[in-house]
């Protein structure tokens, strides 16, 4: 069977991108790290093709990629229309076998290039991490932190995970109320988008400072990521554990029973957007992390009666009394699946008990290519596998920044490894 990954990211966030300037360079990039999806051989199709396409190739990976010529919003309408990738992508593929194709995201766009394959070229096709197609609606509705908040309820029913406190608003005018009403609880929150994408437009309102509601009104209104959509109004619960917020990631097949693919700390950037995953073996053996992981296999086991199918995550916050309250679900692979794939190939299955992992991202002193880098990164010690750095998003180079995972054996390793890398590039 072929395997074949089909990297639509920015098709999968395109309502709440296309009000946002520069997003295409925001997300574009952010394909690079399908490079690690799945073992391999396989083929891929990003929108722009991964400068270290060779590097990743060295460490043993097998790929064919294959990116649009004139990358648009949809990668899948790109399939579809650009003859040169299509036929290209045609003649990589045996015909006689079936073509297993894994996107990134489970959009209408993915189902209808899906058909068009089927239809136009008569393909066998298996789609291990998709819903039906008629199932799509219900994918992103879950996608919406307003329809979580109205489902979370039961599908953490009977586990002692419990949803944040929050509001779902209708309008700013609503949020603005929302977060007036915490404040005068002398309780933190947090306003994000409906539906968003790395944390973009997330806003943090804090009781000691002086806000009214003209101010608060005036704040979200600023805020490009809100629009004209749904807000969420959550209360912020100071971590009560190491790091800021964990997380669990959960694959719901087919057939058979759902499980646990890891569990991490979140990593944010000091303007709060999510920058990348810390794994580490003694987070298993965590009470927070057996909570967390019981619950989110308890939500994955009710999604599969309902003909979910595929990955998703629960982000939780656990306070100072042990409790774990989860904050959102992402009904997708997640800004972690990547380096958990990656550890699998490098480490064993069995890497979360022997190795440690970060990954994240750095604002480079200048822009650069990957050939300049590569020669950085290999003089300084730094790049797997002599050393311990492994650049996962190198599209982004020339626009300043680098996507990375470290792997080493210990998280003093890690950090260290990391302080170098901080210390070279920016």
């Amino acid at each position: 069977m072929t395997a074949l990954v089909v990297c639509n990211t920015y098709e999968s966030y395109g309502v709440f991108l296309r009000g946002l300037q520069n997003s295409a360079d925001l997300v574009h990039p952010v394909g690079d790290r399908s490079l690690f999806y799945l073992p391999s051989p396989k083929l891929l199709v990003t929108s722009v093709t991964p400068p270290h396409l060779d590097y990743v190739r060295s460490l043993g990976y097998v790929i064919q990629s294959f990116s649009p010529r004139r990358p648009s919003p949809s990668l899948c309408q790109d399939l579809i229309t650009d003859q040169e990738l299509s036929h290209a992508l045609l003649a990589a593929i045996d015909r006689d076998a079936p073509l297993e194709i894994v996107p990134y995201g489970n959009t209408a766009e993915f189902f209808q290039m899906v058909a068009h394959y089927q239809t136009q070229y008569a393909l066998t096709i298996a789609l291990p991490e998709s819903p039906v197609a008629s199932l799509g609606w219900f994918r992103d509705a879950l996608d919406g932190k307003s329809v979580f908040a109205m489902l979370a309820p039961a599908l953490l029913e009977g586990t002692a995970c419990r949803l944040a406190p929050r509001v779902v608003a209708d309008s700013i005018p609503q949020a603005t109320a929302a977060v007036q009403t915490f404040l005068a609880q002398a309780q933190a929150c947090v306003v994000k988008p409906d539906v968003g994408y790395l944390s973009l437009g997330l806003m943090r309102f804090d009781p000691h400072d002086s806000w009214t509601q003209a101010t608060i009104e005036a704040h979200l209104r600023r805020n490009a990521a809100f629009g004209h959509r749904k807000l969420s109004v959550e209360a912020w619960i100071r971590s009560g554990i190491e790091g800021q917020s964990p997380s669990v990631e959960v694959f719901v097949p087919h057939r058979g029973k759902p499980y646990v693919t890891y569990v991490c700390d979140q990593v944010f950037s000091a303007d709060n957007l999510f920058a990348g995953i810390a794994l580490r073996p003694e987070f298993y053996a965590t009470a927070w992390a057996k909570t967390l992981s019981q619950g989110a296999l308890a939500v994955a086991d009710r999604l599969q009666s309902l003909g979910y199918c595929g990955y998703f995550d629960l982000d939780a916050i656990v306070d100072s009394e042990g409790q774990v309250y989860v904050i959102e679900m992402n009904p997708r692979r997640t800004g972690g699946t990547h380096v958990h794939d990656l550890a699998e190939f490098l480490v064993g299955q069995d890497y979360c008990n022997r190795e440690v992992l970060l990954s994240g991202s750095l604002t480079l002193k200048h822009p650069c290519t990957w050939p300049e880098l590569e020669i950085v990164l290999r003089e300084s010690g730094l790049l797997y596998p002599q050393g311990a750095v492994i650049p996962v998003q190198t599209s982004s180079l020339p626009l300043g920044w680098l996507g990375y995972v470290i792997l080493a054996a210990e998280w003093e390793a890690v950090q260290g490894w990391q302080k170098r890398l901080l210390a070279l590039l920016t």
